[in-house]
């Protein structure tokens, strides 16, 4: 009679383990094939990184996409050009091998610094990439709110530029001038400033008159400011309802055009000269003017 006891079950165990191990020994090959196992799946995972690379490296080459948002008045194609003559070019130089760009290897910090160095219409720039093949460049493009016109020594004329909230002065875009030129009044005297402090005292000045004259009054009302950053002193022109040119000097000056508003529903306002002075609003002087230095109309508009 066959024992069934525990011993013997171990028993068998232990021989059953070592029938499969001498049996698995005579396998011929048998060492080789985990060799070839290990070495074929690191193969195809090799394969798979290098497709990737090539992938990225030359699937996405001439086929990068740029996306732009934000601009209004900037032309899509413009930013590509300079994209091209500058970012790509250089990167499309440095590549032997394909002689295009690459989406990885494009800079974003170059890509910011050259179009705001190119576009000084563009405030703030923010790039981002988008695999697999679009580069997303979101712009804010500054706003004008007048017309400095400053003397371009290389010209020998004055030009006029176009001036934001905070001072810094852009070309238009070639497709904006006309309305520019009818909804845009004049600064001068900008030029004359010394210094970057002096200067923006003197857009500060300029800047108020802009936004009071246009809350009190209407925004075509008024044709150009003109400041004397010696002392600050501005005047203005409106063109309603008569060419008149206004005297505010140094300080208070919404409560001058208030007074300018006042006057101009009078009787008297009509038969006034074609200057009036309210430097000093308790006592309004008038006349008529001798001669001003400010350009013709003919010259209002020589965009730099």
């Amino acid at each position: 009679m066959t024992d069934m006891g525990p011993r013997n079950s171990r028993k068998r165990k232990k021989n059953s383990n070592i029938e499969w191990n001498s049996l698995i020994g005579f396998l011929p090959g048998y060492s080789w094939l985990i060799v070839l196992v290990a070495v074929l799946s690191f193969s195809v995972l090799g394969v798979v990184v290098y497709d990737f690379y090539r992938y990225t490296r030359s699937a996405e080459r001439l086929s990068v996409e740029i996306d732009i948002r934000g601009s209004q008045v900037i032309s899509s194609e413009r930013v590509e050009n300079i994209l091209k003559n500058t970012v790509f070019e250089r990167q499309t130089a440095n590549d032997e091998q394909t002689g295009s760009p690459s989406l990885l290897a494009i800079s974003s910090q170059e890509v910011k610094e050259s179009l705001q160095e190119k576009i000084a219409r563009f405030k703030s720039v923010f790039v981002r990439r988008e695999f697999p093949n679009r580069l997303i460049i979101e712009v804010e493009e500054r706003k004008p709110v007048a017309i400095a016109v400053v003397f371009d020594r290389e010209a020998g004329r004055r030009r006029g530029k176009l001036i934001d909230r905070e001072g810094e002065m852009f070309p238009p875009a070639p497709d904006e001038r006309q309305s520019l030129i009818e909804n845009l009044p004049r600064v001068f005297g900008l030029e004359e400033t010394e210094n970057e402090k002096q200067f923006q005292a003197a857009w500060e000045s300029s800047l108020e008159v802009l936004e009071l004259t246009r809350e009190i009054f209407s925004p075509d009302i008024l044709d150009w400011v003109q400041i004397r950053p010696a002392g600050y002193f501005v005047k203005i022109q409106i063109n309603r309802p008569r060419t008149v040119e206004v005297r505010l000097g140094v300080d208070d000056y919404e409560k001058k055009l208030n007074h300018l508003k006042e006057l101009m529903a009078t009787e008297d306002f009509r038969r006034l000269g074609d200057y009036i002075d309210l430097t000093s609003p308790d006592d309004i002087y008038t006349g008529e003017t001798t001669g001003n230095y400010l350009p013709e109309q003919k010259e209002r508009f020589l965009y730099g």
